[in-house]
């Protein structure tokens, strides 16, 4: 019996293939614009400050690239009946405009983190 995690890796793995296909980029202009999105996500949605500590932690990165593939799902839908005159932009937009914001768990533990990683108190969530 496969794991849902192995289940969620295989689904992102594949998700990664149809994207690059579909936007006739490589490997690791895909992860690049994972990152630069993921950038402008944290930008557009925090403080400089907090949107440093939340980008330097790899707990909003693993949940940003789940919530990316989700995205990447929907971008696939769509383009199957439909594809933009510029798609690559049209994919970078529908990824910085997500609608909903990393849960009081993962950006808390990670401020938690950073205060106890920088001798400020050593709280635990």
């Amino acid at each position: 019996m496969i794991s849902h995690a192995t289940e969620e890796t295989n689904m992102m793995a594949q998700v990664k293939i149809d994207v690059c296909l579909n936007l006739r980029i490589s490997d690791k202009k895909y992860d690049e614009l994972m990152y630069e999105s993921g950038c402008s996500f944290l930008e557009l949605r925090y403080t400089t400050g907090y949107a440093k500590q939340l980008k330097s932690h790899a707990l909003f990165w693993k949940w940003w690239k789940v919530q990316y593939a989700i995205k990447d799902r929907e971008y696939l839908r769509v383009t199957k009946h439909h594809i933009p005159k510029r798609t690559q932009s049209f994919y970078f937009d529908m990824h910085v405009g997500l609608c909903f914001l990393p849960g009081k768990l993962i950006t808390g533990k990670i401020v938690t983190i950073k205060q106890t990683n920088n001798g400020t108190h050593a709280e635990s969530n």
